[in-house]
C-alpha cells in the first residue's frame, strides 16, 4: 500500500509534502520487514528530492528516518551524517518534544554503533535540556537517564555509571524488554572492570535472558560471552 501511495503521490504536480510522506510511510515498512538494503535505495531517492527543496518543513524528519535507517545497515558515517543534517534541519522553536525525541533517538544509536566522539554528548544534553523544559514521563525519564548510562560505560566512567545503572534496573518495569537487557548488560560492564565479577555475572545473566526474551539472540550470544570470559 506504502508503494502504491508513492506511486500516486509522485504524480501529483506541486504535492511534494505528501510525496515526501508517502515516502517516509515507504521506507518504514520496508525497514519494519528487514527489507534494509530496499529500503535504503528509497532512502537515496527522497534525499535526492530534498536536495531540490532545501527549505522544506518535511527536510528534518527525513533525514532523521534516512538516518535511521543507515545505522541499521552498519553505515555508519551515512547514519551520522543524515543525522547532523536533521539536527540542522529540526527546530527546537517549532517543535521542543520532537527535538528532544530526536536527540534521544539519535545518540542511542551512535552509542550503539560505537560513536562517541563529542557530537553524540551534544546530542545526549539537547535530549536532557529539552525534556526538562517539555517535561517527561516517568518511562522517557528511564530511558533518557539509560543513554547517558551507556555513554559513561562506552568513555570508561565505570563508577559514574554504577549507580544510575542500579537506579533503572530498580525500574526496570518501565522498559521495554530488550532496553532492560541492555541496562543489565552494561551494569555487568561496569561491575566486572570494578572487580566484582560475581555480581557482574548475576548481571550479564540477567541479560542474557531478557534479549532471548526480546529476540536478540545476538546480544544474548554477546552476555554468554562475557560469561564465560569470566569464568561464570
Amino acid at each position: 500500500m506504502a508503494e502504491i501511495a508513492v506511486q500516486d503521490a509522485s504524480s501529483l504536480p506541486d504535492e511534494f509534502g505528501v510525496e515526501i510522506d508517502a515516502r517516509n510511510t515507504l521506507i518504514a515498512a520496508l525497514a519494519d520487514s528487514d527489507q534494509l538494503e530496499v529500503a535504503w535505495q528509497e532512502c537515496l531517492i527522497m534525499a535526492e528530492l530534498l536536495v531540490s527543496q532545501p527549505e522544506s518543513t518535511y527536510a528534518g524528519q527525513s533525514y532523521w528516518a534516512i538516518g535511521n535507517v543507515a545505522f541499521l545497515l552498519g553505515r555508519i558515517d551515512d547514519g551520522v551524517r543524515y543525522h547532523d543534517l536533521a539536527a540542522r534541519t529540526l527546530s527546537p522553536t517549532n517543535d521542543l518534544d520532537l527535538w528532544a525525541r530526536f536527540n534521544r533517538a539519535s545518540a542511542s544509536l551512535r552509542l550503539t554503533a560505537g560513536v562517541i566522539e563529542p557530537q553524540t554528548l551534544e546530542c545526549i544534553e539537547r535530549a536532557e535540556l529539552a525534556s526538562s523544559i517539555v517535561g517527561r514521563s516517568e518511562r522517557d525519564s528511564v530511558e533518557l537517564s539509560l543513554t547517558r548510562a551507556q555513554w559513561l560505560v562506552l568513555t570508561g566512567q565505570f563508577v559514574a555509571a554504577t549507580r544510575p545503572l542500579t537506579d533503572i534496573i530498580e525500574k526496570k518495569h518501565l522498559l521495554a524488554t530488550h532496553m532492560a537487557a541492555q541496562a543489565y548488560f552494561l551494569l555487568g560492564e561496569a561491575l566486572s572492570t570494578q572487580g566484582m565479577e560475581q555480581e557482574a555475572i548475576e548481571n550479564f545473566k540477567a541479560s542474557e535472558d531478557l534479549f532471548l526474551q526480546s529476540g536478540a539472540e545476538d546480544r544474548a550470544s554477546n552476555a554468554r560471552a562475557l560469561i564465560a570470559s569470566i569464568g561464570g
